[in-house]
């Protein structure tokens, strides 16, 4: 239960310092989050699962409407990461039409996401790179 609410509360905090600050700010931000030393023992299941809880509270949400794939993204990218995990949050364009979308990467995998989907996105950031964010 403890999860369901710090992922209720960073889906407002990020929401608000978007609005606020806008999303180079945000990612300066969480560039500290850096993940411990020792990875914690996590499975591929365990990540999809809390995945799927970060889901489960975002359409609850009363930002529901509002918050999307990049707010799902930087909860379970900020969670993982605390974890240990060593996670890669990306953000694409798409390469027919102007749309944007973000999602996370496991080992290469997308975890938060419909792979199909994702796949129609040309990637302009993702932070395991040292380009990071492009200005």
């Amino acid at each position: 239960m403890l999860t369901k609410i710090k992922i209720y509360y960073l889906f407002t905090y990020y929401h608000i310092l978007l609005k606020k600050h806008g999303i180079k700010f945000l990612f300066n931000k969480l560039s500290g989050v850096q993940k411990p030393a020792k990875e914690m023992d996590f499975s591929f299941n365990e990540i999809k699962k809390l995945c799927m809880e970060i889901e489960e509270v975002r359409a609850k949400h009363v930002l529901k409407d509002k918050a999307l794939c990049l707010h799902r993204s930087l909860v379970g990218y900020k969670l993982l990461r605390e974890k240990g995990i060593d996670i890669n949050l990306c953000i694409g364009i798409a390469k027919k039409d102007f749309e944007a979308h973000a999602w996370l990467l496991y080992e290469n995998e997308v975890i938060n996401d419909d792979e199909n989907y994702v796949s129609n996105f040309n990637i302009i950031f993702q932070t395991n790179t040292e380009e990071g964010l492009c200005e």
